[in-house]
């Protein structure tokens, strides 16, 4: 807590710079304070010196001990610190456990996305939220709110925390059975004949047709279903031709008749 000096004070101090035994250093010092500048911790420290070294009537004395002093608090000062303290302490708190959650589910990501590190952008995998709000035993919402406009440098660039939560890119329709029949189920007693979904994500396989587009023959571009043959010949990709559209599309490339160069 500080204090300035009464008015009262102000003069007393004022009256004792006319002396001359007080050393430039201190009488600079007494000045500053007399013309109103507020008593802090460390000048505490200077009050205390000046206190004991003998030079001081007792009237001076008996002010400049009482200025060395840490001023009492009165109830409602206390009461207001008080809260202030405690409000501090919840707030370190409430950062430090923010820091914990985001390493835990920093730490969940890298063991989901390894290959992505170790491999690049065509092996990042589907991943949930849910998924790392299951392995850490906390609420989806905490996850959420914890990697929002949260940022990691990592050694393949700087990325935001919800790009390595990635959906699973949509697979193909199932294959057309003969004479436009009905598709026989599997064994399983499922009618679903396209394999098991591959780990190829939304972003992986926008990738992959940048990729496949980048090095076709602009006077013969590709169409939607070239593209699909290439990916699963290739990649072994399993897509739609809708979905290749539909990605070809947000990347903001038109269709092969509108690439064609002539």
């Amino acid at each position: 807590k500080d204090r300035k000096l009464t008015a009262e004070e102000r003069e007393f101090v004022g009256a004792m710079l006319k002396g001359e035994k007080f050393a430039k250093e201190e009488r600079d010092f007494l000045a500053e304070i007399a013309r109103g500048k507020r008593i802090l911790p460390h000048d505490r420290v200077k009050f205390a010196e000046m206190a004991k070294s003998g030079k001081l009537t007792k009237d001076e004395q008996k002010l400049i001990l009482a200025l060395s002093k840490e001023p009492t608090f009165s109830k409602d000062e206390r009461e207001f610190i008080k809260r202030k303290m405690d409000a501090g302490r919840k707030l370190i708190t409430a950062i430090e456990q923010r820091r914990g959650t985001i390493y835990r589910i920093t730490n969940e990501i890298l063991k989901h996305q390894l290959d992505f590190f170790e491999q690049g952008i065509e092996h990042l995998r589907p991943l949930k939220m849910q998924e790392v709000a299951d392995a850490l035993g906390i609420h989806l919402s905490t996850v959420s709110r914890a990697i929002s406009e949260k940022w990691v440098e990592t050694p393949r660039g700087i990325f935001p925390l919800k790009f390595f939560f990635a959906s699973a890119a949509p697979k193909s329709d199932h294959p057309p059975a003969p004479y436009g029949l009905p598709p026989l189920p599997s064994p399983d007693g499922s009618t679903n004949g396209s394999p098991a979904p591959d780990e190829q994500t939304r972003l992986a396989l926008m990738e992959k047709i940048r990729e496949i587009l980048d090095g076709e023959d602009r006077k013969n571009p590709l169409s939607d279903l070239e593209i699909v043959r290439i990916l699963k010949d290739k990649f072994r990709i399993n897509a739609a031709r809708r979905t290749i559209a539909k990605y070809r599309e947000e990347m903001g490339v038109p269709s092969s008749r509108l690439r064609k160069q002539y």
